[in-house]
């Protein structure tokens, strides 16, 4: 997901904090517009692989040369299931930023022993829907011990009020969630014919 939106980001971020002091690739289904990025944004320090979220020949040949994946290609509960999948099997760790704690709960079901069994590490939840509020939580739980409270905590509520717009994933994911995934494919689709 190097081209879209969370991708983008990402590439300029890894480009501008460690260029070539680290092997790196972007990946996506599109050679072209994985070249101009790497240009722009990667400054030509990483490799390109081009990889289809629904072809696993091409994520097999991409985790075969890999580590781990670091993947933003949103909704995840439609492009996502075959890289977990294979990521499992042939024990490459993952990464993702979703917030689809559905689709989580199904990878966990369906590929926990298979990626115990290969070694993969497949970690999830990795963007804003989750890691603030999980360090928040990490460092109020190391401050309340640090002081020698007794109590143990057992629950934080957090609240957020942010400015943003969502990116057209995060509006993708939304409406696959609240009107299913078929449903929100014709929606979009009409939407696209307009």
């Amino acid at each position: 997901g190097a081209t879209g939106f969370t991708g983008r980001i990402a590439v300029e971020y890894l480009a501008n904090q460690y260029g070539d002091t680290i092997n790196w690739a972007i990946a996506s289904r599109s050679k072209d517009s994985l070249e101009q990025i790497a240009k722009v944004q990667g400054k030509g320090f990483c490799d390109t692989i081009v990889a289809d979220s629904f072809d696993e020949t091409s994520l097999r040949d991409m985790c075969s040369r890999t580590k781990v994946v670091a993947s933003t290609v949103g909704p995840f509960a439609r492009y996502g299931n075959a890289l977990v999948k294979i990521c499992a099997e042939i024990g490459c760790d993952y990464c993702d930023i979703t917030g689809e704690t559905g689709w989580v709960r199904d990878n966990i079901a369906m590929y926990d022993e298979i990626a115990h069994k290969s070694g993969a590490r497949i970690v999830s939840l990795c963007g804003h829907d989750s890691v603030p509020w999980d360090l928040s939580a990490m460092m109020l739980a190391k401050k309340l011990k640090d002081l020698n409270i007794p109590e143990t905590l057992k629950r934080i509520d957090f609240y957020d009020d942010i400015v943003s717009e969502p990116s057209g994933g995060t509006l993708e994911t939304a409406m696959g969630i609240m009107f299913g995934d078929e449903k929100n494919r014709k929606a979009c689709q009409e939407t696209t014919d307009l």
